[in-house]
């Protein structure tokens, strides 16, 4: 008799334990159903649930509400932001993988940026292309799973890659009948990322968070979302109470590491290298007249080793066919050989994070992205759309057929040779410095002459008119 009292003391305890472990886990009592999906996943996915449900979704919703083709950019938001979470979780199951291992789950977050810029370079002629640009800058953000040591700076820098383009739909949106949406629109992208850093900067600080304890990254799988980003909006009755945010996890370490990171953080600029006088721009010696498989691998000097850094990469060079056919060439260093022939109308090109080469591009095709690049010429043959270069340094164009516009953002260095058949072409630039543009000599077809691009500007005030006047520099008449 007294062995059964024992045996039911026993079997009441463990119900008691089991009981208390739920409540811990879920936070409060609740449904079941409530309590075993909260049980199911990490602290980390469920902060992150939060962040999707309280900063993503209003953000997706008034993209909803202007319509297309930010339709179409919400989508592809949205199966970004699942497939982060869905790493997120395995992280939390598993072991650190290799690079190896990991790349595969990084694939399809690469697949929607890329998607992202298609659907922007797609969009040009759209009353809300800026509206696509700020997305498409923003959400770079996604990468930030692949991004060691740095992992919140690289978020908070997101924010500044997508102002100029928030500001530019500001300007044109803010005061026109339903501005308060577009106003709406660049607040809550803005706060969106930088809510994001703020759950990175809690949650993964040094990078995605791994469990030391796990298991296999390759067997791991991801639990359903308790709050997916392409859930609808909550109801009122859902809304009574507020969301309760799950308690950051911090992973597990020692003090001592602990306070590591936190003086390494606090010295952050300690190792920056000192900028000499000859890396200035002012002092730079690689400008010439002309694009040539010659001047675009010419040398200039030592190349400082945080610049040649970034250059490192896995280098492509290949057409990919998925939402419309593009071209990808990245990482390419010193190679003059970049030659794309087989083109048609439907084809964009896409150069990023290119160093000392040449891409020629043969035929006519829709357009032309060349992103991050440094002392690299580019020629092409004709383009329907555009040419586009963003965070470039001493890039050369040359354009032997016809191109609507160029577009400059952000370039330090440019060269443009026009011939006689692209001399209607127009140039759009902003942030950008060194640019000149160089036309065939009215008497000599093959001389060239020089002319700079003003990028600087005097503004005066009239006090009699009550107007701003704005001129070129004089410099630059």
């Amino acid at each position: 008799m007294a062995t059964q009292d024992l045996s039911q003391l026993i079997s009441r305890l463990e119900q008691v334990t089991s009981r208390l472990e739920t409540l811990k886990v879920g936070g409060g009592s609740g449904s079941s159903g409530a309590s075993n999906s909260a049980a199911s996943v990490a602290p980390q996915v469920a902060a992150y649930d939060n962040y999707v449900s309280e900063y993503l979704q209003p953000f997706l919703n008034t993209c909803d509400k202007i319509g297309a083709p930010l339709d179409k950019a919400k989508a592809l938001i949205q199966t970004g932001f699942a497939e982060v979470r869905a790493l997120i979780d395995r992280a939390s199951k598993s072991k650190k993988p290799s690079d190896e291992e990991l790349a595969p789950a990084l694939a399809p977050i690469s697949k929607v940026m890329n998607d992202l810029q298609n659907l922007r370079m797609d969009n040009r002629q759209s009353p809300f292309f800026n509206h696509l640009y700020a997305i498409d800058e923003g959400m770079k953000c996604l990468a930030w799973v692949s991004v060691p040591n740095i992992t919140v700076s690289y978020v908070q820098g997101m924010v500044d890659s997508a102002q100029f383009y928030n500001n530019k739909v500001l300007v044109e949106f803010r005061k026109k009948e339903g501005g308060e949406t577009h106003v709406q629109f660049v607040e809550q992208l803005k706060q969106s990322i930088t809510e994001l850093a703020a759950y990175v900067k809690e949650n993964h600080m040094t990078g995605l968070t791994f469990n030391p304890r796990g298991g296999d990254f390759k067997s791991a799988t991801a639990s359903e979302s308790a709050a997916p980003a392409t859930s609808a909006p909550a109801t009122a009755a859902a809304s009574t109470s507020a969301p309760v945010k799950a308690a950051p996890q911090r992973p597990a370490m020692g003090g001592d590491l602990l306070a590591s990171i936190k003086a390494k953080q606090d010295n952050a600029a300690s190792g920056l290298s000192k900028v000499t006088d000859d890396m200035k721009t002012k002092n730079r010696t690689d400008n010439v007249s002309v694009v040539s498989s010659s001047t675009a691998t010419k040398a200039t000097g030592v190349v400082p080793r945080a610049a040649v850094d970034k250059f490192n990469g896995t280098p492509r060079f290949e057409l990919e066919k998925g939402v419309g056919e593009k071209w990808v060439v990245e990482y390419q260093k010193n190679n003059n050989a970049l030659q794309i022939t087989d083109t048609n109308l439907k084809q964009n090109v896409y150069a990023y994070r290119c160093l000392n080469s040449l891409i020629t591009i043969s035929g006519k095709v829709k357009n032309v992205a060349i992103d991050g690049c440094k002392k690299c010429g580019v020629i092409v043959d004709e383009v329907v759309g555009s040419i586009e270069f963003v965070n470039c340094e001493s890039v050369k164009l040359q354009i032997n057929g016809k191109c609507p516009i160029i577009s400059v953002d952000k370039v330090d260095g440019f060269q443009l040779f026009l011939s006689k058949d692209s001399l209607d072409s127009k140039l759009v630039a902003s942030k950008s410095s060194e640019m000149n543009i160089n036309v065939p000599s009215k008497t000599d077809e093959d001389d060239y002459v020089e002319s700079a691009v003003p990028e600087q500007f005097v503004t005066t005030y009239d006090v009699a008119s009550g107007k701003f006047t704005t001129e070129v520099n004089s410099v630059f008449m």
